[in-house]
């Protein structure tokens, strides 16, 4: 066999090896796309259940728990028995004057959800919450109102207002509970609520 020949029978010969070792990588690369083509499908159509079950459902209403010393909000369901995170309840009434936290009674943030949703409200003003021993001393020593063993000291009691609901009205609630020590502060348009033994008061 010449030379010329013998490279006419290479080059035809390396045609027909090609020609059929192409289509196996060809069918392969067709099935990857047909899979990812499939996969794309399936998570489409799971996006699209989900969308369906969102699309035209109103969003769960809420009620903005306002702490009024540091304008911070706390959004929590307007749903009773609602439980917020121990420290985030916490921080959230921490002593304004020290900026100390300290664990917060977890059933007071029943009252102020079941006051909104009594007098059909979004918004709970709180006026105090934790008390530092030490600001608690201030404000008696400035003569405010205030119980030399304060149950805002303990972490107790709240003290706290709903706006476009009288003093009164929602003193009333608040003693329904019978929760603990319920105070009524009609100057100040406030009232307390404490988880300490049942009792009433009324101040300024």
């Amino acid at each position: 066999m010449t030379g010329k020949a013998l490279s006419l029978f290479l080059f035809f010969f390396l045609v027909a090896v090609r020609a059929h070792a192409d289509p196996l990588p060809k069918k392969l690369a067709e099935l990857a796309a047909k899979q990812e083509s499939r996969t794309r499908q399936e998570g489409s159509r799971a996006h699209a259940r989900k969308l369906s079950r969102l699309v035209g459902k109103k969003p769960e209403p809420v009620i903005s728990l306002r702490n009024t010393w540091t304008d911070e909000v706390l959004v929590v369901p307007a749903r009773k028995g609602y439980r917020v995170d121990p420290a985030t309840w916490s921080r959230f009434l921490r002593c304004h004057h020290t900026n100390q936290a300290r664990p917060m009674e977890a059933r007071l943030v029943q009252v102020l959800i079941g006051a909104a949703l009594a007098f059909q409200k979004s918004r709970v003003d709180i006026v105090s919450g934790y008390r530092a021993p030490k600001y608690n001393l201030t404000l008696r020593k400035k003569g405010h109102e205030v119980a030399r063993n304060s149950q805002h000291v303990e972490g107790n009691a709240v003290d706290f207002r709903v706006p476009g609901v009288t003093t009164r009205a929602l003193h009333r609630f608040v003693r329904a509970q019978r929760l603990g020590g319920v105070g009524i502060y009609r100057e100040s348009a406030f009232v307390h609520a404490d988880t300490g033994p049942i009792r009433s008061w009324a101040g300024r």
